[in-house]
């Protein structure tokens, strides 16, 4: 079941990188939109640490997607 979340987190990840990318968006954009730091994020990004609901929900506003478009359920 870990490994399954694990691989779960890590597509929701890759997700939202290939989100942003594809729209020309840096991570210090997306830092700014989520009032976090440019830090914070990459460490989301990256999977060293876990996202809010609500930054969750805040990056499927500013991608323009359902929430279901980037968690992987």
């Amino acid at each position: 079941m870990r490994k399954l979340y694990i691989e779960k987190t890590n597509q929701t990840l890759i997700n939202v990188r290939k989100m942003r990318e594809a729209r020309g968006l840096s991570q210090r954009f997306m830092a700014d939109r989520l009032f976090i730091s440019q830090n914070a994020y990459s460490k989301f990004e990256l999977g060293y640490t876990t996202v809010k609901l609500e930054h969750i929900y805040a990056i499927a506003v500013i991608f323009d997607v359902k929430i279901s478009d980037i968690i992987i359920i």
